[in-house]
């Protein structure tokens, strides 16, 4: 139930950014793209439920179990969201959506969200 309901809820999040899209025929708002941030960290909440859930019919190695138990899920979806929430304010904070994208900020954001794309892959 809690999978769903953050899968709906990244969802909405997610609408903005087509709706001006399909609306301006560009992408350049702020707001939009702000709002795709957040649903990243729904996102994220609901992956790790999947892996909470699955852990427990896995045997996993130590590395596994720090990640995918549940301290680990905890303090990985507080840390991403700390960092999503740096990202939102730097973009809310930017001139523009493209002075974000060629910004050091952005740069740094999107390395940390590969990282954990990595990790978590």
């Amino acid at each position: 139930k809690s999978y769903f309901t953050c899968i709906m809820i990244m969802s909405l999040f997610e609408l903005p950014r087509y709706l001006f899209l399909a609306i301006q025929g560009s992408y350049t708002s702020r707001t939009a793209y702000c709002c795709h941030i957040v649903g990243g960290i729904f996102f994220f909440v609901a992956f790790s439920i999947l892996c909470r859930q699955w852990s427990g019919l896995l045997r996993l190695g130590a590395y596994f179990r720090v990640l995918y138990g549940i301290h680990g899920l905890v303090v990985s979806n507080l840390f991403f969201a700390t960092v999503d929430i740096i990202g939102i304010i730097a973009c809310a904070s930017s001139p523009s959506l493209e002075s974000f994208f060629v910004s050091i900020a952005f740069t740094i954001f999107t390395f940390i969200e590969g990282c954990r794309n990595v990790v978590y892959s």
